[in-house]
């Protein structure tokens, strides 16, 4: 059975699905870090233990 060509183009979607997936869990780990520093300095010495 030859692969026909809208299986190809799933497979670079799902490609940019990851890209997007993982930019976003960037992000929210960014997000936390500055969240956690904004609360106090204390939180921050007390979570790196």
């Amino acid at each position: 059975m030859p692969p026909q060509p809208h299986v190809r183009g799933t497979r670079g979607a799902w490609q940019g699905g990851m890209f997007a997936l993982i930019r976003r869990f960037v992000i929210g780990w960014l997000l936390l870090r500055l969240v956690r520093r904004l609360t106090g300095g204390s939180a921050r010495t007390g979570s790196r233990r």
